[in-house]
């Protein structure tokens, strides 16, 4: 597989047999069909990083199969653990953007805005059993901020949606220059 953009930036293209990709992220992903006919599993599963905090842990696949290929059972692909924090590392570390490619933008060098943002990460309680918002049975969940401020699901419209057609409420300019509560 050869990645050549994320999040509509195109890349320096990485050819690559793992691909990381996090929440709402988008990648773009040019696979070759370079083997002998035959049948084939393309598997994906959760990376988690932290010991100890419940996910879904569970494989998806698809099936690739080759044009004159004889059915067969296909082999399941080797994954790396859950875990694996070097492999998800190499990859994310060899992402660079392609530099004069298309709508490329060089990297301003003057700042007119200065801050200081934390991003947390951490269990939170969800109601105390398990439900549809909340698959733990311990009743916590991730729950993440920046600079102490939790994520809001939008209640009128999507956040691209509230971008593109101006809508109020959801975008707001109090988000502060840093953290109100001094932590470590």
């Amino acid at each position: 597989m050869t990645v050549v953009a994320v999040d509509a930036s195109y890349t320096f293209p990485i050819v690559s047999d793992v691909v990381v990709i996090a929440l709402g992220q988008i990648t773009d992903v040019l696979f070759t069909a370079d083997q002998p006919p035959a049948s084939y599993y393309m598997a994906a599963h959760p990376y988690a990083s932290t010991a100890g905090v419940p996910f879904d842990n569970t494989t998806t696949t698809g099936i690739i199969i080759y044009e004159d290929a004889t059915l067969s059972t296909p082999q399941m692909p080797v994954l790396p653990a859950f875990n694996d924090t070097p492999t998800a590392h190499k990859f994310s570390s060899n992402l660079t953007g392609l530099v004069n490619g298309p709508h490329w933008t060089p990297v301003p060098l003057e700042m007119d805005e200065h801050m200081f943002v934390t991003v947390g990460l951490g269990l939170v309680a969800c109601g105390g059993t398990a439900n549809a918002t909340c698959a733990s049975p311990l009743g916590q969940r991730l729950g993440v901020s920046m600079n102490n401020a939790s994520f809001q699901f939008p209640t009128k419209s999507s956040m691209l949606q509230a971008f593109f057609n101006n809508v109020d409420g959801i975008y707001t300019t109090d988000f502060p220059n840093q953290p109100p509560l001094v932590f470590d």
